[in-house]
């Protein structure tokens, strides 16, 4: 879904997108920085119309393309600047480790008869799951204990943002410093 609305960020109004997560981008999870460092805004909570197959590969989840899962995948909508996909995508390591799909969703209202179906683009794993993949049948990710899956230097890099660094909380209590 795109809509054109005024920007801070940039000079002239923008197309936004809505993006679905279901892993370490949501709320309280490991990389979910990356999503309020470009700008994004949550919508709504959600999950997938179809059944599909989410998998654990240990740092993080992925979603395989099969359209034949053992669940619906539960995860976050949020919408964010048309041009903020391009590092979105440079940090999901699009094309080689993710491909960016449109999928469709059940967003959640406050109860059944609120909810409604929107195709929202995701992130689906561009490789075939490997063995030591585990899938999570409940189709809903919890990323406690999960870390950054690249360096913070190429978060940065990626996210082309600088300044000071920032503490962030990293699994059993630590503290990872990433530049904000």
């Amino acid at each position: 879904m795109h809509a054109t609305v005024p920007s801070a960020r940039y000079a002239e109004p923008v197309q936004e997108a809505r993006i679905f997560v279901y892993g370490t981008l949501m709320r309280d999870a490991a990389n979910h920085r990356v999503l309020v460092d470009l700008g994004a805004r949550f919508v709504a909570t959600a999950r997938t119309l179809a059944p599909r197959t989410l998998v654990d590969l240990g740092p993080y989840p992925a979603l395989l393309r099969d359209a034949q899962g053992p669940s619906a995948v539960h995860g976050e909508v949020w919408t964010l600047a048309e041009p903020a996909l391009a590092p979105l995508d440079a940090f999901e390591g699009c094309p080689t480790l993710y491909v960016r799909e449109l999928v469709e969703l059940s967003i959640d209202g406050s109860t059944d008869e609120e909810s409604f179906v929107e195709s929202v683009w995701t992130y689906v794993f561009a490789r075939p799951a490997p063995t030591s993949a585990k899938v999570i049948f409940e189709g809903k990710y919890r990323a406690k204990g999960h870390v950054l899956k690249i360096d913070a230097t190429e978060v940065s890099e990626l996210l082309d943002i600088g300044g000071e660094n920032q503490e962030i909380a990293a699994p059993a209590g630590g503290k990872v410093r990433r530049p904000r």
